[in-house]
C-alpha cells in the first residue's frame, strides 16, 4: 500500500513538472502556479508518506 501511495504521489510530481514545461511552452503562465502547486502538494505527501515508511521500519 505504501508503495502505491509513494508511486502515485511520484507520478503527479512527474506531471507537474511536464504540465509546468507544456504551459510555459504554450504561453498559458496562468497555469503554471496550478502546477508547481500541484507538485507542491504531491512533494509533501511523497515526504510524509516517506516518514511513515521509515516509522514503520523502525518500529517492526
Amino acid at each position: 500500500m505504501v508503495k502505491a501511495m509513494m508511486g502515485f504521489y511520484i507520478m503527479v510530481m512527474l506531471y507537474s513538472i511536464f504540465g509546468t514545461a507544456y504551459s510555459i511552452a504554450s504561453g498559458h503562465f496562468e497555469l503554471v502556479t496550478l502546477n508547481l502547486f500541484v507538485g507542491l502538494i504531491g512533494a509533501g505527501l511523497l515526504a510524509l508518506v516517506n516518514m511513515e515508511r521509515k516509522k514503520m521500519k523502525t518500529t517492526n
